[in-house]
């Protein structure tokens, strides 16, 4: 009827933000359908909706859309809401096609069937730092406290610098996503 589907309220939320956050898969759509743009908002509100629940279906359409959460880990279990990349390469060709949310990032990936380590988060950091490559929110879910360090310090000064975007929110912390 003529609506604005991206009118927000008063408190800045637009329509698919709280279809979103309800868990609204019909809405979501119909919203989707008839202009809506989807944000950053939009995929925090699905993954921490109603009554603390991660509104998976509707992280199913936003991800239809290109836009995930995505968790590089060579061993551990992708939590609920999340993409899984198990090496450097598989992450950098996920965050080509797609626009990342949240991404949480181990440090040591492993070895090859030759012994020798693979790249680490901290090369895709920077790679990232390189390429100005973006991701709303950053998490460090490392137990490798040097890594950690590394990861962390490399993000903050490329922000200093203005490779990176400087609103972009790192969190420096081994327990992000690893409990969810």
């Amino acid at each position: 009827m003529g609506a604005d589907v991206n009118q927000k309220d008063h408190l800045r939320r637009s329509p698919l933000s709280i279809s979103c956050f309800l868990g609204f898969t019909k809405l979501t759509n119909l919203l989707l359908e008839n202009g809506a743009k989807i944000d950053g908002t939009c995929m925090e509100r699905a993954y921490y909706g109603w009554n603390g629940n991660i509104q998976i279906e509707t992280l199913d359409i936003l991800q239809e859309k290109g836009w995930i959460n995505l968790y590089l880990d060579d061993l551990r279990k992708a939590p609920k809401g999340f993409t899984v990349a198990r090496n450097v390469e598989e992450a950098l060709s996920i965050m080509k096609h797609n626009k990342i949310h949240i991404l949480s990032l181990d440090h040591d990936l492993g070895m090859d069937e030759k012994g020798n380590l693979l790249q680490t988060g901290y090369d895709l950091v920077k790679i990232m730092c390189q390429r100005g490559l973006r991701a709303n929110k950053i998490y460090l879910h490392t137990s490798n406290v040097v890594g950690r360090e590394a990861m962390y310090e490399t993000l903050r000064a490329s922000q200093r610098r203005g490779f990176i975007d400087d609103d972009i929110k790192i969190y420096f912390t081994e327990n992000s996503f690893t409990d969810c």
